[in-house]
This record gives structure tokens, C-alpha cells and sequence, in this order.
């Protein structure tokens, strides 16, 4: 048992809230969560006057430290290996379910469909390879983006349809409309979903941090500009037909580029809406203390 744990074992045991015992100590409470969590470590003087609150001996307090954290990383560390075992045999079952995916599709003269099939299981097998955790949350970002980009590249049909609901007209075929509101449902899902589920993870608000948090910002900008350049640009060196529309193929060769800038956008939207939610917490913790 480290330093940090004992710290809140002792504490919990004697009813005091963080804020509590950093008032005993003259410190922040900032100062005891990082203890506890192990991301620092009290000086001798800090840890002679825990020593008196909790009513315990130093040696109680600190001793065989090392020793016990030693003993504890053993079934800890044989745990992770079995952990990174199972994901690796998962990643391996997907990279094989995607090739038999492509034979299969290939065999029923349906090659196309067999790669829109096999690409977000490849790409979840390299999840289950590379990440360290949240692995279904990562396979989600593997998919979604996926299967719209194919959506649009294939039959033009973009989640945007959606805002012409209320003039949307039998003619435009109502099942185009059904599947951009699922397109809608699962982008506003995933965003939803992975901005609280990353607000959630434990963040320092260092420099680095700072840095990516403007980052993430300002590419999120700059990727609201790059689409509609892109599409001026293309308007403009593409010849058009009588009636002044771009042919077919150019439409929705444009339409799955565009589809990647816009996921792109989304993820680092995401970023920034998860690590702005941190901040605002971090600052309400730092007031309440």
C-alpha cells in the first residue's frame, strides 16, 4: 500500500473530507488529491503532522512502502498481461473476420461492399492492438466515420439533408431522408458520448495540456473554412454541364472528401468540448477549496 493510500484509508476512517485535512495541513486540497492519487508525495514535515491527526506512528504511516508496492504490481502486472493478451486475440479474430470478409463479397461478385464491410473491422483490430483502454469508444470512432463517408461517397446522402425536412418531397425519395436522420442520430451519439466520456478522465492542466486545448480550437476553425474553399476552388476549375451543375461523379467525389474534413472537425470539436468541461471543473474544485 503506497503513502497516498494510506492517506485516504486514514482519512475516510476518521470522517474528514480532503477539504478538511488540508485545512489541518495548510495546504490545498488540490495538495491532498494528488497524494492520494499518488501524483506527489508529502514532504517530512507534512507527513510528521499526518502522523499526529490520524493518531498513528511514522512507521505505520511509511514504512515497507516500496517493499508492499512491489508485491501489489506483481498480480497487477500479470493482470494487465492477461488483459493485453484477450485485446490482442480480439484485434487478430477481427483482422481475420475482415480478409474472409473480402474473399466472400469477392466470390459473390460484390467486391465494393466486401471493403465497406472489411475497413471498420480492420480498423477496430488496430484498436484492440494499439489502445490502452476505452476500446469500445475508439471502435465507435472507427465505424461511424466510416460507414457516413461511405454513405456519401457511394449515394450522396449526407447527414445535412436533414435540414430539409419540412421540404423534403416524395419525389427526393423519403429513405434518403430516413438514413441521413440515422447518420444525424449516430454523429450526435458519438459526439455526445465520447465528450463525456473523456471529460471524465483525470487531466493535469499543464502547459502541454493548454497547448492542445488551443490546438484543438483552432483547427476546428480552420476546418469550418477548408470545406467551403475547397469547394469554391472546385466550382470554379470544373466545368458544369447547360443547366450549371457538376457532374455526378465530381459531386460525390467531393461530397466523401468534404465528409473527411467534417470528421475531422467533429473530433477535434470533441477534444475541446471534453477538455473545456475540465477546465470549467477544475476551476469550481480550485474556488470550492
Amino acid at each position: 500500500m503506497t503513502i497516498g493510500e494510506k492517506i485516504y484509508k486514514l482519512r475516510t476512517r476518521n470522517n474528514l473530507s480532503q477539504g478538511d485535512l488540508a485545512n489541518e495541513l495548510n495546504v490545498s486540497r488540490q495538495s491532498i488529491s494528488k497524494w492520494e492519487n499518488g501524483n506527489s508525495t508529502p514532504d517530512l514535515e507534512k507527513i510528521i503532522r499526518l502522523a499526529e491527526i490520524f493518531n498513528v506512528s511514522l512507521d505505520e504511516l511509511i514504512r515497507n512502502e516500496e517493499r508492499e508496492t512491489e508485491v501489489e504490481k506483481i498480480p497487477e502486472a500479470a493482470s494487465a498481461i492477461q488483459t493485453n493478451d484477450r485485446e490482442k486475440k480480439i484485434g487478430k479474430g477481427l483482422l481475420i473476420a475482415g480478409v474472409v470478409a473480402i474473399f466472400v463479397f469477392i466470390f459473390l461478385n460484390l467486391g465494393i461492399l466486401g471493403l465497406f464491410v472489411a475497413l471498420p473491422l480492420f480498423a477496430c483490430s488496430i484498436v484492440f492492438y494499439k489502445a490502452k483502454s476505452n476500446y469500445a469508444l475508439w471502435c465507435l470512432w472507427a465505424i461511424i466515420p466510416l460507414a457516413d463517408i461511405f454513405i456519401r461517397a457511394t449515394m450522396g446522402i449526407a447527414w445535412s439533408d436533414i435540414k430539409r425536412t419540412l421540404i423534403w418531397e416524395y419525389s427526393l425519395n423519403y429513405w434518403r431522408l430516413a438514413i441521413a436522420w440515422v447518420q444525424f442520430a449516430a454523429i450526435m451519439f458519438l459526439l455526445v458520448f465520447s465528450t463525456i466520456k473523456l471529460s471524465k478522465k483525470p487531466y493535469e492542466l499543464n502547459q502541454k495540456f493548454k497547448k492542445n486545448y488551443i490546438a484543438s480550437g483552432i483547427g476546428f476553425i480552420l476546418l469550418e473554412i477548408v470545406p467551403l474553399a475547397l469547394s469554391f476552388i472546385i466550382w470554379e476549375i470544373v466545368s458544369v454541364d447547360s443547366i450549371g451543375h457538376i457532374p455526378d461523379a465530381i459531386a460525390v467525389s467531393v461530397s466523401g472528401i468534404s465528409g473527411v474534413f467534417e470528421w475531422l472537425k467533429f473530433y477535434l470539436l470533441t477534444g475541446f468540448a471534453s477538455k473545456t468541461i475540465i477546465i470549467i471543473r477544475t476551476k469550481k474544485q480550485n474556488k470550492a477549496s
